[in-house]
């Protein structure tokens, strides 16, 4: 079976993190509730999320335990995908605004955590860039 590079993942949660951050900025909760578009955004990158956290949860544990909780971020992934299109948007903005924010300072102390001594930074930041991807992280 190949085993994905758990840098990977963690870049991967690091990314959507971001992602969802940019495609929710300045935007208020009705909003978002009114953005069926935005909504199916946010989803995709928590499905992506909580399928990095499940490769990282059975390959890297001591890695995912770095990221927070799991089980949670796994079980949300779950119900994307067996309850979409239902899943009420309200779950979403809570997850948006309380859990993503955590997640992706935790993301990016493992992905720093991960690179070898002498990785370029993300320019004025101090976290890492993924090779050729400058910047790709900043907000």
């Amino acid at each position: 079976m190949f085993r994905r590079d758990p840098a990977e993942d963690v870049r991967a949660v690091l990314e959507s993190c971001a992602r969802i951050s940019r495609a929710t900025a300045g935007v208020t909760r009705e909003r978002f509730f009114d953005d069926e578009v935005r909504q199916d955004a946010v989803e995709r990158r928590l499905i992506i999320i909580g399928d990095a956290a499940t490769r990282l949860r059975t390959h890297a544990p001591a890695i995912a335990r770095e990221l927070g909780n799991m089980p949670s971020i796994i079980a949300l992934r779950d119900s994307l995908m067996e309850e979409c299109p239902s899943i009420d948007p309200v779950v979403l903005w809570d997850v948006i605004r309380n859990d993503v924010p955590a997640l992706k300072l935790a993301a990016a102390a493992c992905w720093q955590g991960l690179q070898p001594h002498g990785s370029p930074l993300c320019p004025d930041t101090d976290r890492p860039s993924p090779p050729g991807q400058g910047g790709l992280f900043d907000d």
